[in-house]
């Protein structure tokens, strides 16, 4: 009797379940690690409109850095721009009653509906003091 050659229906169904089972999972892969860079590539631009920010405000002299200056720089903020719902939020801290230390903070915040928005990115910048030299 002679050796049959070649597959069977049966093994021939079961490869074709196998490929398309390892074809749905590489699929879903891809798509996860797209939504991944595109995460990523929003929070780098983010960081770079905060740092933009932040050199936009060391560029400042320290009297002009001013809540009404700093709200100013926030409305000229490219973040809704470049990231979709973004906002940039830029805030003048002191803990001192004297104001000789000062904190500047830039926050950008994106995401046009609460379920889509991500962490925030937020960089702080440490003004010198009025007589040029470094706060207390």
């Amino acid at each position: 009797m002679k050796q049959p050659r070649g597959f069977s229906l049966l093994e021939m169904a079961v490869a074709g379940v196998l490929m398309a089972i390892l074809l749905s999972l590489c699929l879903k892969m891809l798509s996860a690690t797209a939504i991944e860079r595109q995460s990523v590539e929003k929070r780098l631009l983010a960081m770079q409109e905060a740092a933009n920010l932040i050199e936009r405000i060391a560029a400042l002299p320290s009297n002009e850095l001013t809540p009404e200056r700093l709200a100013l720089l926030q409305q000229t903020s490219a973040a809704p721009q470049i990231l979709p719902g973004g906002v940039a939020q830029v805030s003048l801290e002191s803990d001192q009653p004297d104001a000789q230390a000062r904190q500047v903070r830039v926050e950008i915040r994106w995401g046009i509906r609460p379920e889509d928005a991500e962490a925030p990115v937020s960089l702080s910048y440490w003004p010198p003091g009025p007589r040029g030299g470094p706060s207390p």
